[in-house]
């Protein structure tokens, strides 16, 4: 299929292609990652998406774009496994690569530019404040990572909410208080407890949708034999 950036955004299309193929280099890398993002999804059934970009060897836009931009963005990924987005003066970045190509270095190859060239300052100081807006995020990151967790913190955590909330057993003599407290059947049999929401009052039990006894359990897992 052959599309405009008209399905780069809100179409899943995961279900039919596992391959991506850009044929222009756009100068936001991020619109990249969209359309790549429409294939490479949750609920796409192969294992590998591939994503190509093509570009002309013979254009020194092309390669000052590529190494500037998307190498660059394709890097940040590589390293922190997130997307950073393109500072908002990437519009000042390609003047000053146009410029360096069409000034400083017409005729050469593009491969062979670049960011410390004086005709694309602009491109360094964009450079190191999409790599300080990386570094900010990894430390985000870090900060807030599994790894910094105290494990014995989060059981105490747990056993305080436990306390408040009440544990199974206090469910249990909770719904039993009720029971006696509202007039409706509470019996035990087995495994199970058999709620019969006859005794309570009609608006209780259309809001609950109870118009039928119901089983009841207070233990997780609930027993194989209520799994249906």
């Amino acid at each position: 299929m052959v599309a405009t950036d008209c399905l780069s955004e809100g179409v899943n299309l995961q279900d039919h292609f596992d391959a991506v193929l850009h044929y222009d280099l756009p100068w936001n890398p991020n619109r990249l990652e969209q359309r790549e993002g429409r294939v490479d999804r949750f609920g796409q059934p192969k294992s590998e998406v591939r994503a190509v970009v093509l570009f002309s060897e013979d254009n020194p836009i092309d390669g000052v774009v590529l190494d500037v931009l998307i190498r660059k963005a394709r890097q940040i990924y590589h390293d922190l496994g997130i997307s950073v987005p393109v500072p908002s003066d990437s519009e000042s970045v390609v003047k000053a690569v146009v410029k360096a190509v069409f000034e400083g270095w017409r005729g050469q190859d593009a491969q062979q530019l670049r960011l410390d060239l004086p005709e694309v300052n602009t491109v360094k100081a964009f450079h190191e404040n999409w790599q300080r807006n990386a570094d900010r995020e990894e430390r985000s990151r870090s900060r807030f990572a599994q790894h910094t967790i105290d494990p014995d913190e989060v059981a105490r955590e747990i056993e305080s909410t436990d306390s408040v909330l009440g544990d199974p057993e206090a469910v249990r003599h909770f719904m039993l208080n009720a029971a006696q407290r509202l007039k409706f059947s509470l019996q035990r049999h087995d495994q199970y407890y058999v709620l019969d929401p006859v005794g309570l009052p009609q608006e209780i039990r259309e809001r609950l949708g109870w118009t039928k006894p119901v089983k009841v359990v207070f233990v997780s897992p609930r027993p194989r034999m209520l799994r249906t």
